[in-house]
């Protein structure tokens, strides 16, 4: 079975009529077995990036070195591919997030289960792994971070000082985690900029918390949003099963406040980002019907909301039809436009 997924952007203007965006061109990349693709990125001379995850040793994948791999393609931006690399070990690794960085090589964020191959460092059942490429792909540096349990990187950014700064989970005491609330904890981990730890966080209640995006914020500190479904520890409020959870940190990863947002059935948030006012626009999915949600079409609607500042929800919109539909990414545009 072979598998490709891609991030798609439609247009949402509110209260315009938008023509309809027509396919400029399409490719398919991967070999014979499961082949997908978690993250991608508009590079600074205008190429694309993709991180992804292959079982294949043919097509347009070569140096397989186990059962899953980080597959990482950079390609012209007219999709031909300039060069294709696999890294890993012998066991299961998985990207969800790749960004261009200042000297124009990239970092990449996921997991391993691996101790051989690119692959050192490893603690436990399964390790947030970063991974610093150059602009052609060759490594430059590799580091494990978790403990003893389940650890992944869900997110990652370049800082202001040249650093880096990823947003996952975490799932017990020891080697790199020195905190747990209870359960699965969101894990916030500051790294310098060749990898070593500065700093890290376990936030949390005594459920399932896990952060799934974080960015720099113009003060310095940092943004992250994810799902709760605590309502003890750092977590303030629950509105039933799992809620939007958007927590503003300062430079030094503690907490300035935290707002769960959503009502009594499943609300994710996959994506956040400050906005010129100072606030934060919000976008995931939810299936909620009642509490903050008003207006869904039914199952899963992608959601979109924006809050202030200091967390105070200003706005909030569900965006689908009757089946389900699911919020993963957006753009802001200079008009005021949102895609997403």
């Amino acid at each position: 079975m072979k598998k490709l997924e891609f991030l798609v952007l439609f247009n949402l203007t509110i209260g315009t009529l938008c023509a309809q965006p027509s396919i400029q061109w399409q490719y398919c990349y991967g070999g014979s077995e499961y082949d997908e693709a978690t993250s991608v990125q508009v590079c600074l001379n205008s190429d694309l990036v993709f991180a992804g995850v292959s079982q294949s040793t043919d097509g347009n994948v070569s140096g397989a070195l186990g059962f899953d791999d980080f597959w990482i393609i950079r390609t012209k931006n007219s999709g031909q591919i300039i060069w294709s690399k696999c890294y890993g070990g012998s066991n299961h690794e998985k990207p969800y997030s790749i960004q261009q960085t200042l000297d124009r090589g990239f970092i990449v964020a996921g997991f391993t289960k691996s101790s051989d191959g690119d692959v050192t460092g490893q603690h436990g059942a399964s390790d947030a792994w970063i991974l610093k490429i150059d602009s052609t792909g060759q490594i430059q540096w590799q580091k494990c971070l978790g403990g003893e349990g389940h650890d992944l990187a869900w997110d990652i950014c370049q800082t202001k000082d040249g650093g880096y700064v990823f947003a996952g989970q975490s799932g017990e005491i020891g080697g790199d985690v020195t905190g747990n609330n209870g359960y699965f904890d969101c894990w916030v981990v500051k790294l310098d900029s060749e990898g070593a730890l500065v700093w890290q966080r376990s936030i949390g209640g005594g459920s399932y918390d896990i952060g799934y995006c974080i960015q720099e914020t113009e003060d310095s500190g940092f943004i992250l949003c994810g799902e709760s479904q605590s309502n003890d520890g750092d977590v303030s409020v629950n509105f039933g099963n799992s809620d939007y959870w958007v927590v503003k940190l300062n430079f030094e990863g503690k907490i300035e406040w935290e707002q769960s947002y959503g009502g009594s059935a499943l609300d994710r948030a996959n994506e956040i980002q400050q906005t010129p006012d100072g606030g934060f626009l919000v976008f995931g999915q939810s299936r909620s019907v009642n509490g903050q949600v008003s207006g869904n079409h039914g199952g899963f609607d992608a959601w979109l909301l924006k809050v202030d500042s200091i967390g105070n929800l200003l706005w909030q919109n569900p965006l689908g039809g009757t089946s389900e539909d699911f919020g993963r990414a957006f753009i802001q545009k200079e008009d005021g436009n949102i895609w997403a």
